[in-house]
């Protein structure tokens, strides 16, 4: 029975609500289950487009209030869902009155199924009304609707396909996913069969590493195949300059359609300027974040529209970036059959899920020791700017504008942005400015209650080790997702004539040296990144098939390697390195230095065979055991798991040669 999920569709809605945002697609979490929903603040109304459907179709659905609600709902919320007939006439199919102040039975999901009548192969319209009874309070009425779906929907007309095109591109990024979380690079229970079977039609590189832990800077690379230290990027925010994109502006110079499908509102397609077409960029309907399905579903029905043109495709998966939150019975997966041996509740300190959130507490344990620090300096800058309109901006802004509608009485929330800046500039001449602690930790706070919604899955994890499964099975989550592409590719003629390449822009620590739930370190967990790629048929021999490409590669060199494996010309501004002929001849790659910059260029590193050495521009704390004061470095090695002990004293002469080398290369800009 074919389905059509009708949040896949809300950017074709008509959309009616008291202000903009009231109406979005979110997750929500009702004691301990994740769903999609249609996030609809009363009043509102949602009509979406015309859908034929079978004899029998039906509509499923649930409804529900937010759980950080329940407490502080003034008046019940009232869901109605109407069908629209000729002359617009409605006609009400549900209606329920949920309360969960006072009715307990109604603090969780509720759900419903209403059959459509009518002839078979006709329209049905549909109209989902979110309201108050007359009077009521809309303070905290934080409703929404899960997933609704219609079972029985007309089947779409045949998809055209593309088998006799030249060879196209499918980019799979999953964010924040270490490498040794796919069962190919050997996890011993995290179940990834769809990953490893493109591993095993295709090849898997032991060594793969990204250009800096912090996703825009990483994903610039990417498509710019230029350094991010190169391009000024370092922090979660920034402007990717239009002309810089040299793989994108490559493959349409050669007659590629590019088609970008982001799961997260702050993907790199947002940060480029001036902004790209909008026929290239598939518009994110979550907020702020959406679940990879929507993602996946969205794109396969772009893609059955597509020129008859070779593509470049870009889908990014954000559901591995902790705090994840994966829908049931996903979520369950790896969840102990057991009670944790050891019980410990001191690791949710360090789970956030708002990225100023995590960024101030890290700040606040420097500046309460009277330690400046660099990064928050540069991000009160930046939110100045973006306050003033100049820019996009790290995500403190929006929480400062939001926070200052909701409680309007708390003078932090209305900062002036030359108030930031006197912040910031404070710092840069390093002292801590009389009254930021005092402001930080009132942000803090109040952050703190903004991010209560998204770590309500966490509720029920008793130690870190439960907190650590969430996040398998969002790989598990994710690696199901990409075996529907696959199929949905298959269908469209595209799976054997498209190369197909699967990376993350960066890994994440889950313990390692104090550190948990954060990755911007220069640890190996956070720089060595999975990296899969099955080439387009015709491209390579078939013996290339279940090939581990042995030596170091950087994501910055898979630009370059794409574009001669499918004879393109690589653009001569590019810093990208192509591999491909290492890869084709011997399937190693010689040894050659590899740079890594920090989030905020608090460090650098440099990658030379077994040794790494990081080199600290500014002082740098993520945890009292991971520790730089500014001019500090350290020489590791890269296969040490912990890389706690400091090799310099025992190497010195490799200990010289490399931070030489390093230096030289911030010096030039840098370059390579």
């Amino acid at each position: 029975m074919t389905k059509t999920h009708l949040v896949d569709l809300l950017d074709q809605a008509r959309v009616r609500a008291q202000q903009p945002g009231f109406v979005a697609l979110e997750r929500m979490t009702l004691r301990g289950e994740t769903r999609s929903v249609l996030f609809a603040h009363p009043e509102s109304t949602v009509d979406f487009p015309a859908i034929r459907v079978d004899a029998g179709a039906r509509l499923t659905f649930g409804v529900g209030v937010r759980q950080t609600c329940w407490e502080k709902l003034r008046t019940p919320v009232i869901f109605r869902l109407d069908r629209i007939g000729p002359w617009r006439r409605r006609r009400t199919l549900f209606e329920l009155a949920l309360d969960p102040a006072s009715r307990p039975e109604h603090r969780r999901w509720v759900d419903a199924e209403v059959p459509l009548h009518g002839p078979a192969g006709g329209p049905v319209r549909l109209s989902f009304v979110t309201r108050l009874p007359e009077g009521g309070d809309p303070s905290y009425a934080w409703a929404g609707w899960s997933d609704p779906v219609v079972e029985g929907a007309r089947a779409a007309p045949p998809t055209r396909r593309f088998d006799d095109l030249p060879p196209s591109i499918i980019l799979i990024t999953a964010d924040a996913l270490r490498r040794d979380m796919l069962g190919c690079y050997g996890h011993p229970e995290i179940r990834t069969p769809n990953l490893d079977r493109l591993a095993a039609e295709g090849l898997r590189f032991d060594h793969a590493r990204t250009t800096c832990p912090s996703t825009l800077a990483a994903y610039a690379a990417l498509v710019t195949g230029r350094h991010p230290a190169q391009l000024g990027l370092n922090a979660e925010w920034g402007n990717v300059p239009a002309d810089q994109l040299h793989l994108i502006q490559a493959l349409r110079s050669s007659g590629y359609q590019v088609i970008l499908a982001p799961g997260e509102a702050d993907h790199l397609a947002r940060s480029v300027d001036p902004p790209l077409p909008a026929e290239m960029v598939l518009p994110t309907l979550g907020r702020p974040d959406q679940d990879g399905a929507v993602t996946t579903r969205r794109l396969l029905q772009r893609l059955a529209r597509a020129d008859r043109r070779p593509i470049f495709v870009w889908i990014q998966y954000f559901d591995t970036h902790p705090p994840t939150r994966v829908p049931q019975p996903a979520a369950g997966r790896y969840a102990r059959q057991v009670p944790s041996p050891a019980p410990d509740s001191s690791w949710r300190q360090r789970l956030r899920a708002v990225e100023s959130a995590l960024e101030i507490q890290r700040a606040l344990h420097q500046l309460r020791r009277g330690v400046v620090d660099i990064p928050l300096a540069m991000r009160l800058a930046a939110t100045a700017d973006a306050l003033e309109g100049r820019s996009r901006g790290p995500d403190l802004a929006e929480h400062l504008r939001a926070l200052s509608r909701q409680t309007p009485s708390e003078a932090a929330f209305g900062i002036r942005p030359d108030e930031l800046r006197a912040f910031a500039a404070g710092l840069r001449e390093g002292k801590v400015p009389i009254g930021l602690v005092d402001w930080l930790e009132v942000v803090e706070r109040h952050l703190r209650q903004t991010e209560a919604e998204l770590l309500l899955p966490f509720d029920s994890a008793e130690s870190m080790d439960d907190a650590i499964r969430m996040t398998w099975a969002a790989v598990s989550h994710v690696d199901q997702l990409v075996g529907e592409l696959l199929d949905g590719l298959e269908a469209l003629g595209l799976a054997e004539r498209s190369t197909i390449v699967f990376t993350s822009p960066h890994g994440e620590a889950f313990g390692e040296r104090g550190i948990a739930f954060h990755h911007h370190a220069l640890l190996e967990a956070c720089l060595r990144v999975p990296l899969l790629l099955r080439p387009a048929a015709g491209l390579a021999p078939a013996n290339l098939a279940r090939r581990v490409v042995r030596g170091p590669i950087s994501l910055l060199d898979l630009p370059a390697t794409l574009l001669e494996a499918h004879g393109l010309p690589v653009p001569p501004r590019m810093q990208s390195t192509s591999r491909w002929r290492e890869i084709l001849e011997s399937g190693t790659i010689a040894d050659h230095d590899l740079f890594a910059i920090g989030p905020y260029a608090t460090q650098a590193a440099i990658v030379r065979g077994k040794w790494k050495l990081i080199y600290a521009a500014h002082d740098h704390w993520l945890s009292d055991d991971w520790t730089f004061r500014r001019g500090e470095s350290r020489l590791l090695l890269v296969d040490e798991a912990d890389e706690a002990q400091d090799r310099a004293k025992g190497e010195p002469a490799q200990a010289a040669a490399l931070r030489a080398q390093l230096m030289e290369w911030l010096r030039l800009g840098p370059g390579r």
